[in-house]
């Protein structure tokens, strides 16, 4: 609950209140020795100071947490830390640094098959490659995360209409059963 509250505050660009609750979530994590917990309010306060143009301190936790998710073993972990390291070494205009850690996160979200995380990936790379005047590889990954895209919607579009047609059977059999 108190990550959620932080990641609220977060997407309304409320930088104070959201670091206030991601320390909370941090705390928390640690008086409970949860180190998966504790890597992901890491990432979570990195991506604000990030935000925030405060990149030196975003990468010390984001290095730390991907420290943490590689002696946990957490895959997913460790493919979301890289991309935010990515992120973060681009944004600084890093750019061979960035094009190492955006692949360690690309091959590792194929081999999760985590749609979502490609796609992120992928935009990542349209944006390098087209800092970069890589015009090419920008193209090929902007069509990727396009496609990618277009695919995470459709599925979304049909998980919805199996979700409101579970509801619309529900509240027939209700009424029958009423009657």
């Amino acid at each position: 609950i108190i990550s959620n509250m932080a990641s609220v505050y977060d997407d309304m660009h409320k930088y104070d209140s959201a670091m206030y609750y991601y320390r909370l979530s941090l705390n928390f994590c640690d008086s409970l020795s949860d180190a998966k917990g504790k890597a992901g309010a890491m990432i979570n306060m990195a991506v604000v100071f990030r935000n925030i143009g405060e990149f030196e301190t975003a990468l010390t936790y984001l290095l730390d947490a991907l420290r943490i998710k590689d002696s946990i073993g957490d895959v997913t972990g460790i493919a979301n830390a890289s991309h935010e390291l990515a992120e973060t070494f681009r944004l600084q205009k890093k750019f061979d640094l960035s094009e190492k850690y955006l692949l360690r996160a690309d091959t590792l979200a194929q081999k999760l098959r985590n749609k979502e995380l490609q796609r992120v990936v992928y935009l990542t790379y349209y944006k390098l490659y087209k800092e970069t005047g890589r015009l090419g590889q920008a193209l090929e990954y902007f069509e990727k995360y396009d496609q990618l895209n277009k695919e995470i919607l459709d599925e979304e579009k049909i998980n919805a209409m199996e979700e409101m047609r579970t509801r619309f059977g529900s509240v027939k059999k209700e009424r029958e059963n009423a009657q």
